[in-house]
């Protein structure tokens, strides 16, 4: 988990001097980062969600900005010649959670995806054994998983998980460790404010 600033603008060796803006990122695993993007961030780097879209040449030039900064920052290069998904969800404040997940294989500019279609899935369990055993098994879907965030209340846990898969199919999984409390970002705001997120700011 990192808190880092960078530069908007084109990702040049030299680029222009501008105003300064902070992102947050996280690197869950090997071939997926997470950025958090204030509604200053977006208008600092000329881009919109609605209009976020990798065949337009503002989007490309935001993307490549972004992860030409990370990867300087944080050491984790991630090619956006390579084939790359991008998964974009709405976030707080006018912001906007951009999940970056490689793919494996080379592919051509194109290749590259952004997709918006996302659930969120929150879960309670009875116990910190139940809650660590469903996490770990989370891993097997790293890489449709956009983000994951820990909660504790009194004895109880929550996780709500962001994901791009099919949710029934996760849903699934995770049932056999924990409670199904509900689908959609209300539910998965509802436990961010009331409950202790597990390594957060709370």
């Amino acid at each position: 988990m990192y808190d880092i600033e960078l530069c908007p603008g084109q990702a040049t060796l030299d680029p222009p001097e501008r105003l300064v803006y902070t992102v947050h990122i996280e690197a869950p695993w090997e071939n997926k980062i997470i950025v958090e993007l204030t509604a200053a961030d977006m208008a600092d780097l000329d881009i919109t969600y609605e209009e976020m879209d990798y065949s337009n040449a503002e989007t490309k030039r935001a993307i490549w900005t972004i992860l030409e900064r990370v990867r300087a920052v944080i050491g984790r290069n991630i090619d956006p010649y390579g084939k790359l998904l991008i998964e974009a969800l709405p976030g707080r404040c006018g912001g906007c959670l951009l999940a970056f997940t490689t793919l494996g294989c080379v592919s051509r500019p194109e290749h590259t995806l952004i997709r918006k279609n996302a659930e969120y899935l929150t879960f309670e369990f009875n116990d910190a054994d139940a809650f660590l055993d469903c996490r770990e098994r989370l891993r097997i879907y790293g890489d449709n998983i956009i983000s994951c965030r820990a909660y504790e209340h009194r004895g109880r846990y929550r996780m709500t998980v962001c994901s791009g898969m099919n949710t029934e199919k996760l849903k699934t999984a995770m049932s056999e460790y924990g409670k199904f409390c509900g689908i959609g970002k209300i539910n998965a705001a509802v436990t961010a404010e009331y409950w202790n997120e597990l390594g957060g700011k709370k």
